[in-house]
């Protein structure tokens, strides 16, 4: 009588074990999928220490893109609209692409950078995102969802930033900033 359900418990176990390991699945290059390629970043994320490196991608609706255009400037200046923004550092990357709903960008301006630190976590002061050239302006212009920005390395001529997971939305969908970028300063 005791083997029944034990042979139960075992038959559990063993269904359990399968359906584990079946979620286990090895980043498959074929697979580029959006949903795959999120599940390596959160992977490479948490695996990884400030020391590691982590490879730069931008993930639009449309996939993967490369980066097309990257900025960074020290200490901005700009002007008599935006004051309070005088002397923050600012920084622009936007995809590469073909057409004007291929160009995703996102534009921050955060603490002056000058005497950060390496895992420095930037504070982001002014975040504008979207695709900037479409001229339908639930494209155009998106939201900052969410994410953090840090100082990887500094030095005299150059910055790395490493974003984490950085998420911002227009009418086209999600699009993830994630990894090492960097930046020559101006």
């Amino acid at each position: 009588m005791k083997i029944i359900p034990f042979a139960s418990l075992l038959g559990t176990v063993l269904i359990s074990m399968m359906m584990i390991m079946s979620c286990q699945v090895e980043f498959d290059p074929d697979d580029t999928s959006n949903a795959q390629i999120l599940r390596q970043m959160n992977q490479q994320t948490r695996a990884a220490s400030m020391n590691d490196d982590i490879e730069f991608i931008i993930l639009t609706p449309n996939g993967l893109a490369e980066v097309g255009y990257k900025n960074f400037a020290m200490s901005a200046e700009e002007g008599d609209a935006y004051k309070e923004l005088d002397g923050t550092s600012f920084f622009a990357v936007t995809s590469a692409g073909r057409y004007a709903n291929d160009m995703f960008s996102i534009m921050v301006h955060s603490q002056n950078l000058s005497k950060s630190q390496s895992g420095d976590k930037l504070v982001l002061k002014k975040v504008s995102c979207g695709n900037f050239a479409s001229n339908n302006s639930d494209i155009a212009f998106g939201t900052f969802e969410g994410g953090d920005i840090f100082v990887k390395n500094i030095s005299d001529t150059t910055i790395t930033l490493r974003f984490v997971k950085v998420k911002t939305r227009n009418g086209l969908g999600d699009t993830y900033f994630n990894g090492d970028l960097t930046f020559d300063i101006q």
